[in-house]
């Protein structure tokens, strides 16, 4: 959903800070092309990848879709393939040798810098949602295989494991990513959260949880 907002917050800023100010008479042309890029959002990999491509092509000939660059360079920054999350520098190349660096050249390096600073942080709050989704569906797992086996009707309460008291959501996703043997490297990878945020948060499980090492964060976490 932050992605749709995005998009659209992005898609407005354009119209009126870039698009307008051009005059171009097919803006509206570049405006449902932008537009059509942001519901592809939902569409198949290669249809929102062909339609992504398509725009950036157009972009690079006609000022009109040039102008809602940023939207195009948001889509591309969430993409997996680092080909296709810069393939938006491409644009801004052709056009700058055309524009020959004017002032609405700037001002689109700038909106874009922009966009791939809110889809970054967009990728960022994503990977954290499925780190304490994972946590949490493990922890039902487990609970739903230690149920008697001669009451499958019974009602089994929900417990979380002692480690999770008093710790943050953030906390707990590391913890359950420590417990799965991953080293720091891995969990910033997993988590987009720097090195040294990850050390933090493992010190600070320690110290709450009165704990030495993360073998023994490990151990508490599956625990019974």
């Amino acid at each position: 959903m932050e992605d749709f907002l995005d998009e659209i917050f992005l898609l407005a800023i354009c119209a009126l800070m870039l698009a307008v100010p051009v005059g171009d008479p097919f803006a509206i042309a570049g405006f449902l092309g932008a537009l059509i890029v942001v519901c592809a959002g939902c569409a198949r990999t290669a249809a929102r990848w062909a339609l992504l491509l398509a725009f950036l092509a157009c972009a690079c000939t006609h000022p009109a879709f040039f102008a809602f660059l940023p939207v195009a360079a948001y889509r591309a920054m969430l993409e997996r393939p680092w080909a296709l999350k810069l393939c938006w520098l491409a644009p801004l190349a052709v056009q700058g040798g055309l524009m020959d660096a004017s002032m609405a050249w700037m001002q689109t390096i700038g909106f874009c810098l922009a966009a791939g600073a809110l889809a970054v942080r967009a990728s960022r709050m994503a990977s954290e949602r499925r780190g304490l989704t994972r946590a949490y569906d493990s922890l039902r797992e487990r609970m739903f295989a230690q149920a008697p086996e001669d009451a499958p009707d019974a009602v089994v309460e929900s417990q979380e494991p002692a480690l999770f008291e008093g710790l943050t959501q953030r906390e707990i996703a590391v913890a359950q990513l420590v417990a799965e043997g991953m080293d720091n490297r891995e969990i910033s990878q997993r988590l987009f959260l720097s090195e040294g945020t990850v050390r933090n948060h493992i010190s600070a499980i320690l110290a709450k949880k009165d704990l030495t090492n993360r073998t023994q964060i490990a151990v508490h976490y599956y625990r019974p």
